[in-house]
């Protein structure tokens, strides 16, 4: 049963994620996918605002080599990027990443990380931030970009009550973009 419900919210996830579009007329039209690519910076002006959600829950672990069944934990992560247009040649965005996180130990259930209120077991809030700019290093590739951000913690601890929040470090990341090949929707017949 829980193979089932696994399986069906997984589904359903993608199911939201995935947007289709069938198009009415045979005039070609730039595809979404292409539009609204991680690697395709914006023009001078334009707002782009990301969610991402990500929730991790365990109910095994390892303890001295020896597999075993533990009470559940969960870790709920939540990412709000903002990034705008800079540049009149659409090579440079700048923006800004949040991150919220709320976890829970001691075998609350996985949707637990949504409750409000505060607890022994359980910590949330919003936990770092990061000035972003994402670039085209190249100015003949559009579709390759880098992302870099530099996060700063805002929590002072990463531990309390035994339960994790985020790591305290300061954090410089990297991301890189790069669209290969992408396919566009029309109608019923998928093209290439």
């Amino acid at each position: 049963m829980k193979k089932v419900l696994s399986k069906s919210l997984f589904v359903a996830f993608l199911a939201i994620g995935l947007q289709v579009q069938a198009q009415e007329n045979d005039a070609p039209a730039k595809s979404n996918v292409q539009t609204y690519t991680p690697s395709k910076l914006l023009n001078k002006g334009q707002w782009d605002i990301k969610f991402f959600n990500n929730l991790y829950t365990e109910t095994k672990g390892k303890f001295n080599g020896v597999k075993a069944d533990k009470a559940r934990e969960n870790y709920f992560t939540s990412t709000l990027e903002v990034f705008t247009g800079v540049s009149e040649n659409n090579r440079i965005n700048v923006g800004v990443l949040l991150e919220y996180r709320s976890n829970t130990i001691g075998g609350k259930s996985a949707t637990a990380v949504f409750d409000l209120g505060n607890d022994a077991t359980a910590r949330k809030g919003l936990s770092s931030f990061a000035p972003a700019i994402k670039f085209q290093p190249l100015e003949n590739v559009g579709n390759f970009s880098i992302q870099s951000a530099f996060h700063i913690p805002i929590i002072e601890n990463e531990t309390e009550n035994g339960v994790f929040l985020d790591q305290t470090a300061y954090t410089f990341q990297n991301r890189f973009f790069m669209i290969t090949h992408y396919q566009a929707v029309t109608g019923n017949c998928l093209q290439s």
